[in-house]
Order: C-alpha cells, then sequence, then structure tokens
C-alpha cells in the first residue's frame, strides 16, 4: 500500500516537473527524488522486491485546463477528465469523472462516433417519421430528439443524464459553468 502510493505520488511529482514526458520509458528513466544517482526505474524494481507484487506501469495520460480526476473506492478504475473553459469548478470537474467511472461512457461527443453510423441512424430515424404524414419542420424536430437518444445509447457523454443531477445532460451541468468537455482517459487495472 504505502510504498506504492509513494512511488505513484513521485511518479507524478516528476511527471509535472518534466511536461516533456510523454511515455512510460521516459518516466522511469527521469531522476529519482528519494535515492539521488538513481532512477524511477530503480525505485519501482526496488519496491517490487520489497512488496512482491506484480505490478506493471503501462501507460501515462497528461491533461491541460480544467481537469477533474477521481479513483473509485475500489481502487481499480481512475478517470482523468478534462474540459476547456475559463472556470476551473473542481467539485464538477469531479463529479464528471466519478459520471465516467460509474457509467462508462465510450466517447466525449458524437464527432467521435463513425460518420456513417450516424448518417444511417439518422436517414432510418428520417424514413420513419416521414411515414407519419407530418411536416417537414415537425420531422426535423422529432429526428433531432431521437437522435440525441441514439446518441446516448452510443455512450456519448455529453449527452448522457448527469449521475450528479439527472435533471441536465452532462454538457448542460458544464455549460452551466462555462465549460466544454475535451476528453477523458478512463483505466481499469488489468485492462
Amino acid at each position: 500500500g504505502e510504498d506504492l502510493v509513494n512511488f505513484s505520488d513521485a511518479c507524478a511529482a516528476q511527471l509535472l516537473a518534466h511536461p516533456e514526458v510523454n511515455t512510460v520509458e521516459a518516466l522511469l528513466a527521469l531522476p529519482s527524488e528519494k535515492s539521488p544517482g538513481k532512477t524511477l526505474n530503480d525505485d519501482f524494481m526496488d519496491m517490487l522486491n520489497k512488496i512482491r507484487e506484480k505490478i506493471v506501469v503501462s501507460r501515462i495520460a497528461r491533461s491541460e485546463g480544467p481537469t477533474g480526476g477521481y479513483v473509485h473506492h475500489d481502487g481499480k478504475t481512475g478517470v482523468l477528465f478534462q474540459a476547456s473553459g475559463n472556470v476551473a469548478d473542481a467539485e464538477l470537474l469531479r463529479g464528471v469523472a466519478m459520471h465516467i467511472a460509474a457509467l462508462r461512457p465510450s466517447v466525449v461527443n458524437e464527432s467521435q462516433l463513425d460518420p456513417a453510423v450516424i448518417q444511417e441512424e439518422r436517414d432510418r430515424l428520417v424514413a420513419e417519421a416521414k411515414a407519419t404524414g407530418k411536416p417537414d419542420n415537425i420531422i426535423e424536430k422529432i429526428v433531432d430528439g431521437r437522435m440525441k437518444t441514439f446518441f446516448v445509447e452510443q455512450g456519448v457523454l455529453v449527452y448522457q443524464p448527469f449521475a450528479v443531477d439527472d435533471s441536465k445532460t452532462v454538457s448542460q451541468a458544464l455549460a452551466e459553468k462555462g465549460l466544454e468537455a475535451v476528453s477523458f482517459t478512463r483505466w481499469t487495472i488489468g485492462e
């Protein structure tokens, strides 16, 4: 426990001090703050020999701007959520990260989905709506509403009802604070 936390803290400190580092190899090659003349990799190997657990440092992630982080209570899932905007509302950003851990969206917004799949669904919904004989302006509103449902079903974060307050979507909750979803990284031990 404590050894791993200390090693993780040392890695985080070095990542903050060295913004150019973006690979695990480069991270582990950085000097150890704990042991002069050694690297983080040396500290890592010492820790592994001490605790005798199989642990692999397999990836790192960076985030700029307003960011929220969350580690699930079981310690097995962690999320880093990045937004854009001028306000950093720590509680909201952490809430969105918690939402991501719990509801596991697949993408931030619809632009990350396959455009052909989106067009196919839109065409299907338009054909269904036209069969009702309603005017085109009404059909467009019906299709737009059903597309939002489709995006929720596809795991699009910004369209999902916000877990902290399901009276609004994640996008609406962020917009109220002048923020917009940019990206997220969700990692689970063993994945």
